[in-house]
């Protein structure tokens, strides 16, 4: 008896304890919430895209810093033939009033303007020696966006990057290579 007993409370505490039976409470009459789905349409596309500034400008300096901004071109994939691309950029030097031999940091913010699709944003970062050239691996990531590429997030690298005249300032070339997910 005392066996059938315990087993008997141990059925009744279950059922209790998984909201089955009587005198259980629920919180709401409303329908649990469905799981999340995975975004439609949102995929992994290459970047694979040329880049151009246009004519930069210096918008400040002081004894450790320069901030220019560019207004340039990106063509390639999955971008199409032109998107507009502006830049902001700031350079920080290892020491102050160095220039034109410097070495530091320097970091770019930039928003590309994809021709009726939307747009995209992100940021890319690199060391650079007294000669002004990279001394490292140019690394970006993209950070955001809207119309068809609202959320976009991926990695990149700048590739080939050259200096280029443009009028009396100088500008450059680049490749960018990596990936784009919308």
């Amino acid at each position: 008896m005392l066996g059938r007993a315990s087993t008997l409370i141990l059925l009744v505490a279950l059922f209790l304890s998984m909201g089955i039976g009587i005198g259980s409470a629920h919180g709401s009459s409303n329908q649990p919430t469905p799981p999340a789905k995975e975004a439609k349409g949102k995929r992994n596309h290459v970047l694979s895209a040329d880049y151009r500034s246009g004519r930069i400008g210096v918008d400040n300096t002081t004894a450790t810093t320069t901030q220019f901004d560019d207004q340039g071109s990106l063509a390639g994939r999955p971008l199409g033939k032109n998107a507009d691309l502006n830049e902001l950029t700031l350079q920080t030097y290892n020491s102050p009033n160095c220039l034109p031999r410097c070495s530091g940091m320097e970091h770019t913010a930039f928003k590309a303007v994809v021709s009726g699709r939307g747009t995209f944003r992100g940021v890319y970062d690199f060391s650079f020696g007294t000669d002004g050239n990279p001394s490292g691996p140019i690394i970006g990531s993209i950070t955001g966006g809207s119309g068809a590429f609202r959320g976009a997030k991926g990695s990149f690298q700048v590739l080939n990057r050259v200096a280029v005249p443009i009028g009396d300032t100088t500008g450059y070339t680049a490749h960018w290579q990596g990936s784009i997910r919308y």
